[in-house]
């Protein structure tokens, strides 16, 4: 027989005194990912915690914003529901800058490292992982209909 959704998920966590660490699938920034079920799509692993933690639901239209500020952290007494609004208005009155944020990343949103071979700088000054560049160009040659040579 199966183990439980909880079972499964406590045991990608390591637990310490202050933050619980997610050890399972973390992407570039930082925060863990979890499938409930293998046919669904992979979930914030502090939003599954903190359901799981106290039997229900995440509130609908709320984020997780971690009160230790530690994305990787999914221990449901750190995790509070708030406003997308309110979780950024923390995050400034703590002097988190998201801008420094993204320059801290050191993966991107696909999880492949930013490293000196593997980035380049776009058009708009942003960090762009050729990996992932070269992935979307193929689906664009894909996607494009065959042009017949000499016309």
């Amino acid at each position: 027989m199966g183990r439980s959704l909880a079972e499964r998920f406590w045991a990608k966590v390591y637990r310490t005194n202050g933050c619980w660490f997610w050890l399972g699938h973390i992407v570039g920034d930082g925060y863990g990912r979890f499938k409930v079920t293998p046919n669904d799509r992979e979930r914030p692993a502090h939003v599954i915690a903190w359901e799981i933690h106290n039997g229900m639901p995440f509130p609908v239209g709320m984020h997780g914003t971690h009160s230790c500020d530690t994305p990787a952290c999914v221990r449901p007494t750190h995790i509070i529901p708030r406003t997308r609004f309110g979780n950024m208005q923390d995050a400034a009155d703590k002097g988190i800058n998201a801008s420094l944020l993204r320059v801290l990343q050191i993966r991107c949103k696909r999880g492949h490292k930013f490293t000196s071979a593997n980035t380049y700088i776009g058009s708009k000054g942003e960090r762009v992982c050729r990996r992932c560049n070269r992935l979307r160009m193929r689906a664009v040659r894909l996607l494009l209909p065959k042009r017949s040579k000499g016309k």
